[in-house]
């Protein structure tokens, strides 16, 4: 947990001194992300939906919600899951610890016959995760979403 808040933390703020020490961690991750994927795929066939839940500031919600129909990317590797319901508690309990944030849910289909897997791999981490019934996916650093 501490390396993966470190991380995280280093690329939400674009921290490239902490980011080239990671630089191993995360070039590690992205290709264990490849691996997975590839060893998965066949899960990925069809479309799927994952959840995102997250707490945004009012002005970034404005911001998104002017963005309908433009390309959301997240600086970090972004985990999502399969179960709405895991990420209704999580946003849940976002709102209540800070009044001044908009919890937001972010559900997202996903079309692997539209995506280059090998530029944006990601993969069901379930079996690696300390919390496996979260259903949890995992997408590389810099994947892009359409806001619809």
């Amino acid at each position: 947990m501490f390396l993966y808040g470190m991380l995280n933390r280093a690329i939400r703020m674009l921290d490239m001194d902490v980011m080239t020490k990671l630089d191993f961690f995360i070039r590690r991750l992205h290709l264990q992300l490849e691996k997975l994927h590839q060893k998965k795929s066949t899960n990925f066939q069809k479309p799927f939906t994952v959840y995102r839940g997250q707490g945004l500031s009012k002005h970034a919600f404005q911001d998104l919600l002017d963005s309908k129909g433009g390309l959301l990317s997240f600086n970090s590797f972004l985990s999502t899951s399969t179960n709405r319901e895991t990420v209704t508690a999580f946003v849940q309990h976002v709102s209540q610890k800070n009044t001044d944030t908009v919890a937001v849910i972010f559900i997202m289909t996903i079309d692997s016959s539209k995506i280059s897997t090998s530029i944006t791999p990601f993969a069901m981490i379930d079996e690696q995760s300390a919390i496996p019934s979260e259903q949890e996916i995992l997408f590389t650093m810099h994947t892009v979403f359409r806001i619809g």
